[in-house]
């Protein structure tokens, strides 16, 4: 047998030393983080000597009734007010709803078409689209054709 030279036994005495560092090293650690947590508030004995914490009921000053009353705001009305043209949101809310009647293979229903426009002819144009949109909607529901795919 060949006699191992002085090159390759370095990095093994090397790779030892590196090991023997870092476990006292987390020996060292470990010591020092259980003698702060002798003194600090985690131990039950000094937990027992904290005061406990109790919400303020008193009465709220003139000040701050003052801002709550100010910081409510109205936001303004938005709901109700449809922004599409009303033939095409009649049509596009009948035919949303015929496609959901068709491909549950229910029956026609007698559908709502009421809508919030506050004129009669955009009541009438809602209308209308909504009736030619159902009608489509259900034959495409029925048929499988949701959004003609």
């Amino acid at each position: 047998m060949k006699n191992k030279g002085p090159e390759k036994k370095m990095p093994a005495i090397l790779f030892l030393l590196f090991s023997l560092l870092i476990v006292g090293g987390i020996v060292y650690l470990k010591s020092l983080s259980e003698t702060e947590a002798e003194g600090s508030l985690s131990s039950a004995e000094n937990v027992e000597k904290l005061p406990i914490a109790t919400p303020y009921t008193g009465s709220v000053s003139s000040e701050m009734q003052e801002h709550s009353e100010t910081l409510m705001v109205a936001l303004p009305d938005t709901i109700g007010k449809d922004k599409r043209p009303p033939y095409e949101a009649g049509y596009e809310d009948g035919y949303f709803n015929g496609m959901d009647d068709g491909s549950q293979n229910a029956e026609r229903a007698s559908y709502d078409d009421s809508n919030s426009f506050p004129s009669p002819e955009e009541r009438t144009a809602y209308a209308k689209g909504y009736s030619e949109g159902y009608t489509k909607g259900f034959e495409d529901g029925r048929n499988g054709k949701q959004f003609n795919i």
